[in-house]
């Protein structure tokens, strides 16, 4: 297929570039800081996808898509900063949180404004859930399977619902997210080798809140069908009242096990667009 095919930018791109960049940083620098850098070819899957598809856009961007990939560049800054600090948790949560609260006001502050009541207070929930799982999810830096599982399935769910609500753009972006986790994670199963650094964390957080934003203000998307989103990055806690056992086995199930839980509420914010879209909008 050739560059300009959507599969091609949206999937084949970002998935080998993660998983290259990953691998590559591991054997060139080494395994203590490669293994703490391998995370940054997520936020370059995506900026590739980015360019692939629409190009580099002007600074200063014109539009909220041009505005996303520089959301990412910055994301993916701080976060390659705390990858190569080696800060704390609470350092790198704080700023995992500060990202995808930035990403989001930057698509929609202009309607906190404008607008308080209802869109004001729309976006501010939306990217103060954002912000919140950003922070939470930084406390899986060591457990990557379980932390990247949930916010790949959030980005398909995001994806998925673009594609309903006919917005391509918004749909190849987080379908490219979506697989440049997806690259970064074939390291790390069976086996964990490389933990959720800021480099895949913060670009892939702050794109996903800012394309929450940008869906429920420019796309007919009703913003309480993205509700049930929210229980995507909390489902953790269902998949470990599961008992798996120990070994290699439960090992290697336990982030396939926490896909399915995730993939309900995922599937539930999926349906609930489907449903809620004008007949003009969404599916026939």
């Amino acid at each position: 297929m050739p560059l300009s095919h959507p599969l091609v930018q949206t999937i084949a791109i970002p998935i080998v570039l993660a998983f290259v960049v990953a691998g590559l940083l591991r054997l060139v620098a080494g395994h203590e800081r490669g293994r703490g850098l391998a995370a940054v070819g997520v936020g370059l899957g995506m900026l590739a996808a980015y360019g692939a598809t629409f190009g580099i856009p002007d600074f200063p961007p014109v539009g909220s898509t041009n505005k996303l990939f520089y959301v990412v560049v910055v994301a993916l800054a701080v976060g390659l900063l705390c990858d190569v600090a080696r800060w704390p948790v609470t350092a790198n949560g704080t700023l995992a949180a500060l990202a995808a609260l930035g990403g989001g006001l930057w698509i929609g502050g202009a309607k906190v404004l404008d607008e308080p009541w209802p869109w004001g207070l729309v976006v501010v929930i939306v990217v103060a859930v954002g912000a919140g799982a950003a922070w939470r999810l930084a406390r899986h830096r060591e457990n990557p399977t379980e932390g990247g599982v949930m916010v790949l399935v959030a980005a398909i769910a995001i994806s998925g619902a673009a594609f309903l609500a006919n917005t391509a753009s918004s749909a190849q972006l987080a379908g490219a997210t979506a697989a440049a986790l997806g690259g970064f994670l074939l390291w790390n199963w069976p086996k964990a080798r490389f933990p959720l650094g800021g480099g895949a964390l913060l670009p892939a957080m702050a794109l996903l809140t800012a394309l929450a934003v940008q869906m429920v203000l420019f796309t007919r998307i009703e913003a309480y069908a993205l509700v049930p989103l929210a229980l995507v990055f909390v489902a953790d806690h269902g998949a470990r009242r599961l008992s798996l056992g120990a070994g290699a086995v439960a090992q290697a199930l336990r982030p396939v096990v926490l896909a399915l839980i995730a993939a309900v509420p995922a599937a539930a914010a999926v349906a609930l667009v489907y449903l809620t879209l004008p007949q003009s909008s969404g599916g026939s």
